[in-house]
C-alpha cells in the first residue's frame, strides 16, 4: 500500500516538474538575424573610409518579465575600412600617413540587458532598448597599404591583437509580434596594436548598422495548445490510475 502511495506521489511530483519546466520554457526566445554594418578603424596617421559588411547570427533572450530581458547573441561580423582614391590626405597629414584599408572577419558574442517599451494605448508600437558588451575574435584580418599600390602588409604578431571588446547599443522597434528592427552602434574599447608600426599607432573599430531579427517564439505559442492537450492527457492518465487503484482496493476489501 505504501509503495503505491509513494508511486502516486512520485508521479505527481514529476508532473509538477514537467509543468514548471514547460512554464519556464516560455520565458526563452530564439531568433535569427541579418543586417548591414558601416564600420571604420580609427587610427593616428591612418586614412580610410567606412566599409560596408554583413552581420548575421543567432539570438536568444530570457524574459525576466514583460519589460525586462537578458540577451545573448552569437554573430558573424565583417568590419574594416576602405580607401577612396579621391581622398586627399596630404592636405591634413602631409606625406607622413598610411593609406590603409582593413578587412576583418570575426566571430562575436553580445551579452546585454534589454528593456521593452510598450505604448499602452496603441498595441502596434513596441520598442526595445538594449545595452551590453560585444566581444569578437577575428579569424581573417587583412590590411592593405595603398601607399605602395594596395599591397598587403603584415603587422608583427606580438604587436597586433585580433580580439575586440566594447559597448554596443541597440535601439529596436517591433514590426508585428516576431520581427525586431534594430539600429546598432558599437565603439571598440581596446587598441588592437601595441606599438606604432607602418605609421599606425591606433587600430580601434567602431560601427553603426541596421539589423533585423525574426524571433521564433511564436512557434512555442502555437505549440501551447498542444502542450495543454498533453498536460490534460497526463492528468487524465493519473486520474484514471488513481480511480483504478481505488476501485481495486475497494474490491479487495469487499473480497
Amino acid at each position: 500500500m505504501n509503495r503505491k502511495v509513494n508511486l502516486i506521489t512520485l508521479i505527481a511530483i514529476l508532473l509538477a516538474l514537467s509543468a514548471s519546466v514547460s512554464l519556464s520554457a516560455q520565458r526563452f526566445g530564439f531568433g535569427v538575424s541579418l543586417g548591414l554594418l558601416r564600420s571604420q578603424f580609427d587610427g593616428d596617421k591612418l586614412i580610410g573610409f567606412k566599409k560596408s559588411g554583413p552581420i548575421a547570427g543567432l539570438n536568444w533572450y530570457y524574459k525576466v518579465n514583460d519589460e525586462q530581458q537578458f540577451i545573448f547573441d552569437i554573430d558573424y561580423i565583417n568590419i574594416g575600412s576602405t580607401y577612396d582614391n579621391e581622398q586627399k590626405p596630404e592636405l591634413i597629414f602631409g606625406t607622413d600617413y598610411t593609406l590603409l584599408s582593413i578587412d576583418y572577419h570575426g566571430a562575436s558574442t553580445f551579452i546585454g540587458y534589454g528593456y521593452k517599451i510598450n505604448e499602452k494605448d496603441i498595441d502596434l508600437y513596441e520598442f526595445r532598448v538594449a545595452l551590453g558588451v560585444r566581444i569578437a575574435r577575428g579569424f581573417i584580418f587583412k590590411t592593405y597599404n595603398h601607399n605602395i599600390g594596395k599591397e598587403e602588409i603584415q603587422f608583427s604578431n606580438d604587436n597586433l591583437s585580433t580580439g575586440i571588446i566594447g559597448p554596443e547599443l541597440k535601439l529596436g522597434a517591433y514590426i508585428g509580434k516576431s520581427f525586431l528592427l534594430n539600429l546598432v552602434t558599437y565603439i571598440g574599447a581596446n587598441n588592437l596594436i601595441s606599438e606604432e608600426e607602418n605609421l599606425v599607432s591606433i587600430l580601434r573599430p567602431f560601427y553603426i548598422g541596421l539589423t533585423g531579427t525574426y524571433y521564433i517564439e511564436n512557434l512555442s505559442g502555437k505549440q501551447k495548445g498542444r502542450r495543454n492537450k498533453r498536460k490534460k492527457s497526463r492528468w487524465e492518465i493519473i486520474n484514471f490510475y488513481i480511480r483504478f487503484k481505488n476501485l481495486f482496493e475497494s474490491l479487495f476489501k469487499l473480497g
